[in-house]
């Protein structure tokens, strides 16, 4: 595979920084990131339960939403400069493409807001080793399965050579065969240079691949724990157990 599009001033202690982080919500609630530090070659799980940050803080990142307070720096650069963003590859948890594109279109459309050629042979090895047919770029949107569009998403982000992936919920539709393939290629791409920050409920499945675990839980970042320190914190074989013991703790 080729090595991702780094900018040229990357370190490997700033691809994500953040500091401070608040946001609040219309309710009243408010998320609270005191510190995350994302490094290259680094896979970070964002783990919690329904409702605890997961997808704000990922949009916070991307500057989608406001912040009251703290900064976020991508490759060393504010998150608010849209140079810093177009480093990063992000794929929201319900993809949703036009529904009368055709999948090569759909492709070739992200690639270009990076720049970048659509090449059908490398679209058609994309989409085989995300266990996705490549009929499926001769097809519109609007025929594919939610897992299917899923994996055309992952696809795109993939494709994209983005030094930083935000995945929110990647995992979202896709059965067994298909969640073992995202693991395999989020291994190609870490050992390619990349790095990924994923919410998941999947813990047994990305959790397995992960080099950290960051825990939010009622809009707090609880932890952001190496994968095999977080399992022994809690006695625990397996990350989803580690996490589902972590929360028992806090109620």
């Amino acid at each position: 595979m080729a090595h991702m599009h780094m900018p040229s001033s990357l370190s490997a202690e700033s691809i994500l920084r953040i500091r401070g982080l608040r946001h609040a919500y219309a309710g009243g609630q408010t998320l609270e990131v005191d510190a995350l530090d994302i490094g290259q070659r680094e896979i970070v799980v964002l783990a919690g339960l329904n409702g605890a940050g997961k997808s704000t803080l990922l949009r916070c990142i991307l500057d989608l939403c406001g912040m009251e307070a703290g900064r976020v720096e991508l490759f060393g650069v504010s998150h608010r400069n849209a140079a810093a963003r177009a480093h990063c590859a992000f794929l929201s948890e319900q993809f949703m493409p036009s529904y009368y594109l055709r999948g090569r279109d759909v492709l070739r459309y992200v690639l270009a807001q990076h720049g970048q050629h659509y090449v059908e042979g490398e679209a058609r090895e994309m989409c085989m080793q995300l266990d996705l047919d490549p009929g499926i770029l001769s097809r519109p949107a609007r025929e594919l399965s939610k897992g299917m569009r899923q994996k055309l998403g992952l696809a795109a982000c993939f494709l994209g050579r983005r030094p930083l992936l935000l995945l929110d919920e990647p995992a979202s539709g896709l059965d067994a065969r298909g969640r073992r393939a995202l693991t395999d290629r989020l291994v190609r791409y870490r050992d390619a240079g990349g790095s990924a920050l994923i919410s998941s409920h999947h813990l047994s499945d990305i959790g397995a691949i992960a080099d950290r675990v960051a825990l939010l839980h009622r809009g707090r970042l609880l932890c952001a724990d190496r994968a095999g320190d977080f399992r022994l914190r809690y006695g625990a074989t397996g990350l989803e157990d580690a996490f589902l013991e972590c929360i028992i703790a806090r109620r």
